[in-house]
């Protein structure tokens, strides 16, 4: 059987593949996507890279505080979502 004729009907008409991957750089997330049209299909892919951040700069000191911010207004977030929108944010 043709792959195609999987994906024949008029219901499906995209797919798409993601791939996570480790490199010497950093994590690439490659996406391949098929787009069904006419009982034909084309496909088509992009990547990118996400750099691993570098262990000596000043910059990841600052980021990981930010985290640390950002923490308290996440929490309050989840539980007033959690609460069916409750109280303040």
């Amino acid at each position: 059987m043709d792959e195609t004729e999987n994906f024949g009907s008029n219901r499906i008409f995209k797919q798409e593949i993601i791939n996570w991957e480790y490199t010497k750089v950093g994590i690439k997330k490659t996406t391949t996507v098929r787009d069904f049209k006419d009982g034909d299909h084309n496909e088509s892919f992009y990547s990118s890279v996400y750099p691993y951040p570098d262990p000596n700069s000043p910059d990841l000191v600052s980021l990981n505080k930010d985290e640390e911010d950002d923490s308290d207004i996440y929490a309050s977030r989840v539980n007033y979502y959690k609460s069916g929108g409750r109280g303040t944010l």
